[in-house]
């Protein structure tokens, strides 16, 4: 089995997700095509190519800014069971 079969078969697993034989063979196809264009893209030339530190334009992102919530009492109106002024569910985590 070579190593992009052994890295699907892995990937599904961790992600909890079923594949069938045939889509094992075809995402691995996929990932040796992956490897085969990142390789390529090793290779190139990239001297006198300035560095990127930030890929985001912090002046175009909105402005965090405080609005109303919803009411309060419509949002609790349809819950199974509040505690005062919050809703009330079940324990999950130990």
């Amino acid at each position: 089995m070579d190593d992009s079969k052994k890295l699907t078969k892995r990937l599904a697993e961790l992600g909890m997700i079923y594949l069938s034989e045939q889509e094992i063979d075809q995402m691995a196809e996929d990932v040796k095509d992956i490897t085969k264009f990142l390789d390529k893209i090793k290779e190139a030339d990239v001297k006198g190519v300035k560095e990127e530190k930030a890929t985001i334009d912090y002046d175009s992102v909105r402005k965090d800014e405080a609005h109303p919530s919803m009411d309060r009492e419509a949002l609790l109106k349809n819950a199974v069971k509040k505690e005062g002024d919050s809703f009330s569910v079940a324990k999950v985590v130990e």
